[in-house]
C-alpha cells in the first residue's frame, strides 16, 4: 500500500484567484455539522483571502436546528430547509467579504416543489453581475424539470450570466437518461463542465456545473474528499473586482523554554548577581527598578531561553488536534484508492475510517469542552466565555447594498452618510396638525413655533 500523506490538502486543488463555488451532496449535515466547520477553516488557513462560497445539498435540517448553531466565524449564510417533509434542504456560506444579493424572488408557487434551490447575484465593481444557483432534486419526481424550466427562463430573461451547480440525480454518463436534461440546458446555452464520477459507489456522475459563459471559468472538478457518498464539486469564476483581503497568514509568538530550567541553579544565580548591597547605590527608585530588571533578564535569558515562532492565525476549533487531522487524511486517502482500483475492500477501509473519523471528532470536542468546564469551574467569567463558544450567538454583518435612483452603493461610509442624511430630515415631513387625539391634545398650541430636527453626525477627523 501507497504511503498516507497526511499534508495532503484537496484544496489546495482550487485557485486563490478568482471566486469558487463548492458544491456537496452532504446526505445530512446534522451529523457531520462539526466535520463541515473544521472543513471550511482549513479551507481558508493557507488563503490569504476567503475566495470559497461553500454549498450543501440534502442537509435535512429543519426547525429544530437554530441559526446560532449554524454559525461560522467570518461567514454569512443562507439556509433553507424543505418544509413539507423531511430530507432535502440547501444551506450556503458566503465569506463576509464578497457582496452578493439573495434572488429569493426566484421562486415557484408549489410548497412541495419537487426541485430545490436558491438563487444568488455577484455584483462586484469594474464586474458585470451573473447569477448562480444552487439545485437539488431527490429523483423521484417528473415535474423537476418543468420547475428547473421555468426558473431558467426568468434567470435568462435578466440576460446575465449563468452558473448553476448541484446534484441533479441525472447521470452524465448515461447519455439516455441525460437527454432531456441536455435539451434544456442547451436552449438556454448552458454547457456541463463535470465528467467525473461524483457517486463512486454506483460510478455516476450526478453532481453537475452547469455555465453560460465558459470563457470566464478558471478550472472546474472534482475534489477527493470523503466526508458524503458524494464527492464535492467546484467551479472558480473569474473575478476583476477587489475582494477585501484580510492580511496576515501568521502570527509571531514568544514563549520561555522550561525544559531545562532548574529552579535552585536559577535562584542561586539570583542571589549572586543581585546583591543586597546593588540596593544601596541608587537614591531613585525607577533607577534602582530599571538596574534589577536589566539583571534579573539577562539571568532568565541564560536559563530559559525565549523562543519566537511563527504561527497561522488561529481559526481552528480548539478541540482540533493531530489525532482529527490524521483520521480525516486517512478517510480520504482510502477514497482516493477506491476511485483508482474501485476495490470493493478498499470501500469498505474507507467506510471504516470515515466512521473513525466522524467518532474521533466527537471525542476530541467532548473531552476539550469538559477539561475547559473542569477547569474553569471556580471562574465564572471565564465559564461563560466558554458556554457562549459553545452555544455562539449571530454577531456576523451582512453587507448593505443601497438602490438610490438606480445606482447601487454598497461603500459602508457612502451608506452611512445617506443613512445619515435620511433619519436626520425624516421629521421635516411630518404634518403636526394631522395628529389625532389624545396625541394632539399634549402638545403646544403654538405649532408652528416647534420644529423637531435630529442633528447630523459627523465622522471624527
Amino acid at each position: 500500500m501507497a504511503n498516507i500523506n497526511l499534508t495532503d490538502n484537496p484544496f489546495s486543488l482550487i485557485p486563490t484567484k478568482g471566486l469558487t463555488f463548492f458544491h456537496l451532496n452532504i446526505q445530512a449535515i446534522t451529523n457531520k455539522l462539526d466535520q463541515v466547520k473544521l472543513m471550511i477553516s482549513e479551507s481558508i488557513r493557507h488563503r490569504k483571502k476567503s475566495n470559497i462560497i461553500f454549498c450543501f445539498s440534502e442537509t435535512h435540517l429543519n426547525s429544530n436546528w437554530s441559526d446560532d448553531e449554524l454559525q461560522i466565524r467570518e461567514f454569512n449564510f443562507i439556509r433553507k430547509d424543505r418544509t413539507y417533509a423531511s430530507g432535502g434542504g440547501i444551506l450556503i456560506y458566503i465569506p463576509e467579504t464578497i457582496n452578493f444579493q439573495y434572488r429569493n424572488d426566484f421562486s415557484l408557487q408549489e410548497n412541495n416543489c419537487p426541485l430545490e434551490f436558491i438563487w444568488l447575484e455577484f455584483k462586484h465593481p469594474n464586474s458585470k453581475p451573473f447569477l448562480m444557483a444552487i439545485m437539488y432534486q431527490p429523483g423521484n419526481n417528473t415535474l423537476w424539470r418543468d420547475n428547473l424550466n421555468y426558473v431558467l427562463d426568468m434567470a435568462d430573461n435578466e440576460h446575465k450570466e449563468i452558473i448553476m451547480l448541484g446534484d441533479l440525480n441525472t447521470n452524465f454518463q448515461d447519455k439516455h437518461s441525460y437527454q432531456q436534461l441536455h435539451v434544456l440546458t442547451s436552449q438556454y446555452q448552458l454547457k456541463q463542465l463535470i465528467d467525473a464520477v461524483t457517486r463512486p459507489i454506483l460510478g455516476k456522475t450526478i453532481d453537475l456545473i452547469f455555465t453560460s459563459k465558459e470563457d470566464n471559468v478558471i478550472k472546474s472538478g472534482v475534489l477527493d474528499i470523503g466526508m458524503s457518498d458524494h464527492l464535492p464539486i467546484f467551479i472558480s469564476r473569474k473575478i476583476n473586482s477587489r475582494i477585501s483581503i484580510k492580511q496576515g497568514l501568521h502570527t509571531t509568538i514568544s514563549y520561555r523554554r522550561k525544559k531545562d530550567f532548574i529552579a535552585s541553579d536559577f535562584d542561586n544565580d539570583l542571589v549572586e548577581e543581585i546583591p543586597l548591597s546593588l540596593y544601596e547605590i541608587f537614591d531613585d527608585p525607577n533607577d534602582l527598578l530599571d538596574c534589577w530588571y536589566s539583571h534579573f533578564m539577562k539571568i532568565l535569558d541564560r536559563h530559559a531561553h525565549l523562543i519566537k515562532r511563527r504561527v497561522r492565525n488561529n481559526k481552528l476549533p480548539g478541540w482540533f488536534n493531530s489525532e482529527v487531522r490524521c483520521f480525516s487524511r486517512k478517510r480520504d486517502f482510502f477514497l482516493k484508492q477506491f476511485l483508482k482500483t474501485k476495490n470493493s475492500d478498499t470501500w469498505c477501509t474507507y467506510k471504516k475510517w470515515r466512521n473513525r473519523t466522524v467518532h474521533i471528532i466527537k471525542k476530541s470536542k467532548e473531552d476539550y469542552y469538559k477539561n475547559l468546564l473542569t477547569d474553569n469551574v471556580h471562574n465564572p467569567r471565564q465559564l461563560w466565555k466558554i458556554l457562549k463558544d459553545i452555544l455562539p450567538t449571530n454577531d456576523t454583518v451582512s453587507q448593505i447594498t443601497l438602490n438610490i435612483n438606480g445606482k447601487e452603493i454598497s461603500d459602508p461610509i457612502e451608506v452611512g452618510d445617506l443613512f445619515n442624511e435620511y433619519f436626520s430630515s425624516i421629521a421635516d415631513n411630518f404634518d403636526i396638525s394631522l395628529l389625532n387625539n389624545p396625541i394632539n391634545t399634549h402638545l403646544p398650541i403654538a405649532t408652528n413655533h416647534i420644529k423637531f430636527t435630529i442633528p447630523l453626525i459627523t465622522s471624527a477627523p
